[in-house]
């Protein structure tokens, strides 16, 4: 498989990135509109598989797929799929930040200093089914 730097703005590249777009829709109903495609890939087989980034517009967001198109003597669509994006990373790592936050705020706290260890135990304002331990690290 070899990396095409550069040819993003190949109109060869940018026709077949747009044939996936509209080959999905198509095969799903969907409402993707092409935006510009991000990286280009390509492997020679038995014709030329093409793997793209592409990124749309998916009801006013941007979104990042991922595509193949197999070409022969006739363009296939072979595999059309999200990817997760920095973004989307970044906001779990921070939803999870906030779950912790709320998990300690919303428990009672119980420090155990012989065994270094702090005790979360549900009370009246938590959810939580069960006693949490975390084991604090050190000395």
């Amino acid at each position: 498989m070899r990396l095409a730097p550069g040819r993003e703005n190949n109109l060869k590249y940018i026709e077949l990135a747009r044939f996936a777009v509209t080959e999905h829709n198509s095969k799903t109903n969907g409402m993707l509109e092409f935006e510009r495609l991000v990286k280009v890939r390509t492997q020679v087989v038995a014709g030329v598989l093409y793997y793209f980034t592409v990124e749309v517009k998916e009801g006013g967001t941007k979104k990042l797929y991922e595509s193949t198109v197999w070409e022969t003597n006739l363009k296939t669509l072979t595999s059309f799929r999200p990817i997760a994006t920095e973004t989307t990373a970044a906001a779990l790592h921070k939803l999870t930040s906030l779950l912790h936050i709320f998990m300690l705020r919303s428990c009672s706290q119980e420090m155990n200093q012989s065994f270094r260890t702090v005790k979360l135990s549900p009370s009246s304002q938590c959810d939580f089914p069960s006693k949490l331990e975390l084991v604090v690290a050190g000395g």
